[in-house]
Order: structure tokens, then sequence, then C-alpha cells
């Protein structure tokens, strides 16, 4: 009895082995078919994550400035220069503007995740790179529009000193 068990073990075991050795082993042809495209969208994602850190920097700017705008409002408006507020409000309208339409760049930048995080699950890598490279320069026209507000915010800062 205890041989059969021992050799009933022995042979779970070597099924075990050979099922997990099996199991490993890849097709090398799919592998080599979709390294080249993954190395290319591996460069794309970290250009992403260089514009991430650009445009990091450039909100922290744009707090430390507005946080500024805010004390020169509140010392305009108690030392009354209303010509210099109405110039600095006719200069706020602009940064709204721009505010929207960052906003509005936003909004198909994240159609375009959705679109990548379904093309990724389906394995079509031809599609996530496209999306990838077109989230990129949505990205970049964001940081252009961030960089203009804070040109926009300088000169308010200069119209109210």
């Amino acid at each position: 009895m205890k041989k059969t068990v021992a050799l009933l073990l022995a042979m779970a075991m070597m099924f075990a082995f050979t099922t997990v050795a099996f199991a490993e082993e890849t097709t090398p042809s799919a592998e080599g078919e979709f390294a080249a495209i993954k190395a290319e969208i591996q460069i794309l994602r970290d250009e992403l994550v260089g514009l991430r850190e650009e445009h990091k920097s450039i909100h922290a700017q744009a707090v430390e400035k507005r946080d500024n705008i805010k004390t020169l409002f509140k010392v305009a408006k108690e030392a009354s220069l209303t010509e210099k507020i109405e110039a600095a409000k006719a200069l706020r309208l602009e940064l709204k503007s721009l505010h929207e339409e960052i906003q509005l760049i936003r909004e198909d930048k994240k159609a375009l995740w959705e679109e990548l995080k379904a093309a990724k699950t389906e394995k079509d890598f031809e599609t996530v790179k496209a999306n990838l490279a077109q989230i990129i320069e949505y990205k970049k026209q964001i940081i252009e529009h961030a960089t203009s507000r804070l040109d926009v915010m300088d000169d308010i800062i200069d119209t109210l000193k």
C-alpha cells in the first residue's frame, strides 16, 4: 500500500513539473512580432512622463502667481486703484478663456485615454501607439496654453503693481 501511494505521488509530481515546464514556454514569433511596437510605445510613454513633469512645474508657477495676484488685488482694492483693477479684470477674462480652451483639450485627451485602454485590452498595439502619440500632442497643446496663461498672469501682476 505504501509503495502504491508513493508511486502515485511521484507520478503526480512528475506530471505537475512537466505541465509547468511546458506552460512556461512562450512562442518566440509572437513575442518578437510585438517587441518593436512595444519599444516604440515605451518611448512615447517616456516622452509623456517628461511632459507631465514639465506641466507640473508650470502648474506650480501658476499657483505662486495666483496667490501673488490675489494679494495684489486686495492691496489695490484697499488703495482704491480702480483703473488698475479694471485693467486687471480685462486680463482675467483672457485667463478664463485660456482655461476653457485647456478644459476642452483635456476632455478630448480623456476620451483618447478611454480608447487607448480599450485598444490595450484588445491588444491592438497600433491603435495604442497612434492614440498615445495624439495624447502627447494634446499634452503639448495644454502646456502651450498653460505657458500663455503664465504670461497673462505676469501681465496682471505688472498691471496691479
